[in-house]
């Protein structure tokens, strides 16, 4: 044995873990029994990295940490630090048991076997908090040396977890597409933020969503320059005129259920590709009054011919799903078909509501596009790098940027038409950097990230300056024999 032995620590200037404002996240531990040693065992529960606990003879020994006021605790984690600069006295192999104090009954909790350290690591294990004791035992079962000593047990309650949900933002744009935001956290009892796995085994609520998504202004394409005609109209000032206006709040409605239709009239006879819907503002206008069953014809004799026949371009169809507020659907034109006409016609055989032809029909905006000529590429700045663990994670994350392909009308279309070959990244990978740890080297359980996040002083900016000093250990004041 050294009688006082020169060991090199790292020590943190200033920000020791007994100086710390950290008790809201450990058990306060009250009372201490050790199987050797037992005057220093505190020393292992006093959240100070500079102080440590070492037994006097080999493995097993045990420590005891009893529960503060005698009451029962639920741990949902815990943690053993191995003393700095000397990872061998660390155990190999340990147990950890809730047990009432002065009676039998105990039940055991964890189990680790064939256990490694390195000079610092900190490892954290997760519990569940399934059942509460008043007191836990940490049996050290195997160790490499003549004793085994540990830094720190930190026993960590039971937490809750659940999002916090912000509001959604307002939208990017409000019109042509674009996206709101909302923040979504999720947080445990002790006030701290997670990974997202923590609140939910699935999905976490959304945090993008589609939004502004109707025609702006004079971007419905030939519809903007078209006359047009309704079989009906609700009011006389909103006529089918206010289809290509690039508001949704002002909507034609017609006179009566369906059928009803639309008539365009482009001035001279022009080649579609695509036609879109949008939907009104209001719930009676998406629910009962929104379009469910439509088709397209055309033609190319004037309204006043007698026997004016139609081209059906697309016979009657389903749009699908109910309607969302103010949202636009667009349709393809089947290839190989002739699409080249001067009047077109947009029939209206159902609605979502009450049967289909109890309601009337409630249309917000149409579209009619031409073949796009001409395809531009248009690639957004790199975003933000995202944890792949999700949010309040670190580490490994991928960053995104949007690539988008736009026709000589603006209009987003897929990407194969702006790329030939090679195709634009919208990800790549990042980093993304873990907050600083107190222990240096510390390996968390893959599941219990962030857990010692909480200690973290708040004072503490960019720089946190460490220092290494010689301590000269007195094996009898600090409780830690060395051999």
């Amino acid at each position: 044995m050294l009688p006082y032995p020169a060991r090199l620590a790292t020590v943190f200037l200033g920000y020791l873990w007994g100086n710390l404002p950290c008790a809201g996240f450990n058990v306060e531990t009250g009372t201490c029994e050790a199987s050797s040693n037992a005057q220093f065992c505190s020393m292992a529960l006093d959240r100070n990295l500079s102080s440590s606990w070492a037994s006097t003879a080999p493995a097993p020994q045990w420590l005891e940490a009893r529960i503060e006021g005698g009451e029962y605790v639920a741990l949902g984690s815990y943690a053993i630090t191995s003393v700095p600069g000397r990872p061998d006295l660390a155990p190999t192999a340990w147990r950890l048991e809730g047990l009432e104090p002065f009676s039998l009954n105990r039940q055991t909790l964890d189990e680790v076997y064939q256990q490694t350290w390195e000079d610092g690591t900190t490892h954290i294990r997760d519990l569940g908090g399934l059942t509460s004791w008043r007191s836990y035992q940490l049996t050290m079962l195997e160790g490499t040396g003549t004793q085994v000593a540990i830094a720190e047990l930190h026993l960590m309650p039971k937490l809750g977890y659940e999002f916090e949900i912000s509001s959604w933002a307002p939208c990017s744009v409000t019109c042509g597409g674009g996206t709101q935001n909302r923040t979504v956290v999720c947080k445990g009892s002790d006030g701290v933020s997670y990974s997202d796995h923590r609140c939910t085994t699935g999905d976490a609520p959304v945090r993008v969503r589609d939004c502004g998504t109707s025609i702006c202004n004079c971007e419905g394409g030939l519809a903007c320059s078209a006359t047009c005609t309704a079989s009906s109209s609700a009011t006389s000032d909103l006529g089918c005129g206010v289809l290509v206006d690039g508001a949704v709040l002002s909507a034609w409605t017609s006179g009566a259920p369906p059928p009803q239709w639309l008539e365009y009239d482009l001035g001279q006879v022009r080649t579609l590709a695509e036609f879109s819907l949008t939907s009104g503002t209001c719930t009676v206008c998406t629910f009962q009054e929104g379009p469910s069953v439509i088709s397209l014809q055309a033609t190319n004799l004037p309204p006043e011919s007698n026997g004016r026949a139609w081209y059906e371009l697309r016979s009657p169809f389903s749009v699908g799903s109910m309607w969302s507020s103010g949202e636009t659907r667009r349709w393809n034109l089947p290839e190989g078909e002739v699409r080249s006409f001067r009047y077109w016609r947009l029939n209206f055989h159902e609605t979502m509501g009450g049967g289909g032809t109890v309601y009337k029909v409630h249309v917000s905006e149409v579209g009619l596009y031409a073949p796009a000529t001409t395809f531009r590429l248009v690639v957004g700045e790199w975003g933000v790098c995202e944890p792949l663990g999700g949010y309040g994670a670190c580490g490994a994350g991928v960053s995104r940027r949007s690539v988008q392909c736009f026709d000589d009308e603006d209009y987003p279309q897929s990407l194969d038409n702006c790329e030939h070959g090679l195709t634009t990244a919208a990800e790549m990978s990042c980093t993304v950097d873990c907050p600083i740890l107190l222990v240096a080297g510390a390996i968390p359980h893959p599941g219990f990230f962030g857990v010692l996040r909480w200690c973290q002083p708040a004072l503490i900016h960019e720089h946190l300056f460490v220092i290494r000093v010689i301590v000269i250990v007195n094996p009898w004041t600090c409780g830690l024999r060395l051999s």
